[in-house]
């Protein structure tokens, strides 16, 4: 599945027009249209709604919204990106599945919580989460405290996060679509601890010699569809580790979902 077509979720501030520049880089793999969406929250307007000026409030975020949407789609159509737009009111999920499902669009970009660790969307209940789960389509999900970073290429170097050996499948699939952003893969498996607890120094040494073997080959897989991609082998507490290996290579994302 090629990305031709993106849902682009901003507030104005979490994700700005940067960030969505970076984006532009998958035009090497088909991107042609770009959908603006602004969500205007409820509940951010209750104490306006209560003194009788949250009709004025609504209205008067809709019209910035649309201002900036003018200002950026001008750039994008420069750009030879086809654009439209979405300006709605009421809860992020709803809105997101119905322009989603509506616009047909191969990713939906956001941001995630302002406060949350970025693996912590796995964690807890989150809009992203809930809007990943809800949808068959791939969602990139911005950690609101790298915004400083959002400009970005975000497909330079992605870590690829292996559930489990052997792999890969649909997931590695989108990835190869992507080849021509792609500098370089990062491949990890992390081996649990829960697998390593009351074995032998030996079974341990086999259990590493076999994840070993199995992620080499996922990795050649990878390469055999014409992406760089180096593999790496972590033992440990699953989402700790996945953070360190995309310090230690300093990763651009982190992909995640079914292998």
């Amino acid at each position: 599945m090629s990305i031709k077509k993106i849902l682009f979720e901003t507030d104005f501030e979490s994700l700005r027009f940067d960030t969505l520049q970076s984006l532009l880089d998958l035009r090497k793999s088909g991107l042609n249209h770009v959908v603006l969406l602004y969500i205007i929250d409820p509940k951010k307007i209750t104490l306006r709604r209560i003194f009788g000026k949250g009709k004025e409030e609504t209205a008067r975020s809709a019209a910035r919204a649309d201002v900036r949407f003018s200002d950026w789609a001008e750039t994008l159509f420069q750009s030879g990106i086809e654009v439209g737009s979405y300006i709605r009111s009421g809860d992020r999920v709803p809105q997101f599945l119905f322009v989603s499902e509506k616009e047909k669009a191969d990713l939906i970009v956001t941001s995630g919580d302002r406060k949350a660790h970025p693996l912590r969307l796995f964690r807890r209940p989150n809009e992203a989460l809930e809007t990943a789960r809800k949808t068959s389509t791939p969602v990139l999900v911005y950690a609101r405290h790298t915004r400083e970073r959002t400009g970005e290429n975000p497909f330079r170097r992605p870590l690829f996060a292996l559930d489990r050996l052997p792999a890969p499948g649909p997931t590695a699939g989108l990835l190869a679509d992507l080849k021509n952003n792609i500098e370089e893969l990062i491949l990890v498996h992390v081996i649990r601890k829960k697998e390593l607890r009351g074995k032998s120094k030996e079974d341990i040494q086999e259990i590493h010699r076999l994840s070993r073997i199995e992620l080499g080959r996922a990795a050649a897989r990878l390469q055999s569809e014409g992406i760089n991609t180096r593999a790496h082998l972590y033992a440990g507490e699953v989402a700790g580790e996945i953070i360190t290996a995309a310090r230690e290579y300093q990763a651009t994302m982190i992909v995640a979902g079914p292998p």
